[in-house]
């Protein structure tokens, strides 16, 4: 979480409230009656802490003015100065060897010009005061090159922090690396001792006496694997704190079972697997697009050859129903032609059966006509004119 509401209950209350508190709990047993600077306070509960803690007086700056007013609504009884300012210019308004401690809650990360940001809080802090400056691993949260914070404008290893600000603050300095601790603590059966931060949510109890064990042996913090680095400058030497909250011996029971399997372990195998499968669906599921594509076009190609096909077969339909009639029309002329001949078949069998009988005819009358003539050669012409006559009256 970026920046804690303290309006309204986030999720993971409990979470971000020791997160965002164990950055302050390093600070607060050196600013009694010190003036101090909280740089890019945000809504102002670490402000209202400097102030809770003894502080004279404590200047809470950010450049947003939506937060500061909810700081001045929220954490307004505690008397702390919020203003809205440019980190980069917050001398030009306090002028120099102004605050005794400055207080920079990962704030560099957000800044394009870090060195100007340094030298500019240098330059309105009293000569050897305090620098309290933290600075988020964002590398353990963004591993590659390509992720990053979308509220950072970049990212710092350890050894990148400790160069850019003791450039400016100086050698003078105690490093640490903040991240979640393991433990077993003591709490009030009443919960004596606890009191609400101002109008918000969160409330807390500060405890003076902690034991730090040495780890050697389950993941031991390093800059590599911490969630932030803490720098401290020109301060007394300091056994660093920690912000807790108190957990059931039930839930502890379960952390150590994780300890024990390496649950998260596994989980992040799995799920660089899973990534690693959606990887190739998602490879699968563009080539499958790509093949789908290629359906679609082949699709609308075959329907476009469909609708060609259909007409074509609907013209040789209709040519083939001409074909048809056609031929039932010239099957009804071949018949007719057939009857006809048949007719002129059984007709020239008829001519020929009287051509037949009129030749036998013709020749039985061939030797009688032959007679006549000779026998009409012989008859003078007026008795041929009588006998025609005579064969005439007697054909009437």
């Amino acid at each position: 979480m970026e920046r804690l509401n303290l309006s309204e209950k986030p999720a993971h209350s409990l979470q971000e409230s020791a997160i965002h508190c164990a950055r302050y709990a390093n600070i607060l047993h050196l600013v009694k009656d010190k003036v101090v600077l909280d740089i890019a306070c945000g809504e102002g509960y670490g402000s209202a802490l400097l102030m809770k803690a003894g502080a004279k007086r404590v200047v809470g700056v950010d450049i947003s003015e939506e937060s500061i007013e909810r700081a001045k609504k929220l954490f307004g009884k505690y008397d702390v100065e919020y203003i809205v300012s440019d980190a980069n210019t917050i001398s030009e308004r306090y002028g120099e060897d102004f605050f005794d401690i400055v207080v920079s809650i990962e704030t560099i990360e957000h800044i394009n010009t870090p060195d100007v940001f340094l030298s500019s809080i240098k330059k309105t802090a009293k000569e050897n005061a305090i620098f309290y400056i933290t600075c988020p691993n964002d590398y353990w949260y963004y591993p590659n090159n390509e992720q990053s914070n979308p509220y950072h404008v970049r990212k710092y290893t350890f050894q990148e922090f400790k160069e850019l600000s003791t450039g400016v603050l100086g050698n003078n300095v105690q490093w640490a690396y903040g991240g979640s601790v393991f433990g077993f603590g003591t709490v009030s059966a009443n919960n004596r001792g606890l009191e609400k931060i101002g109008s918000s949510w969160m409330e807390i109890s500060e405890s003076e006496n902690s034991i730090n064990v040495l780890n050697t042996e389950i993941d031991a913090v390093n800059e590599n694997n911490c969630s932030f680095f803490v720098g401290l400058w020109n301060a007394p030497e300091t056994n660093f704190s920690n912000s807790t909250f108190p957990i059931s011996m039930d839930a502890y029971s379960r952390m150590t079972e994780e300890f024990e399997s390496n649950v998260s372990s596994v989980l992040r195998e799995d799920q660089a697997e899973n990534k690693k499968a959606i990887s190739i669906l998602k490879k699968d599921m563009k080539q499958l697009t790509m093949n789908l594509r290629k359906s679609n076009l082949l699709l609308s190609a075959l329907k476009i050859e469909n609708v060609t096909l259909r007409k074509n077969i609907s013209e040789l339909q209709q040519q083939l129903a001409k074909q048809i009639a056609m031929y039932h029309d010239v099957t009804n002329a071949k018949n007719n032609l057939e009857l006809e001949n048949a007719d002129l078949i059984s007709l020239h069998g008829d001519l020929a059966t009287k051509n037949s009988l009129l030749m036998e005819r013709i020749s039985q009358m061939e030797i009688p006509y032959y007679r006549y003539l000779r026998l009409s050669a012989l008859l003078p012409g007026f008795l041929k004119k009588i006998i025609l006559k005579i064969v005439r009256f007697i054909r009437k």
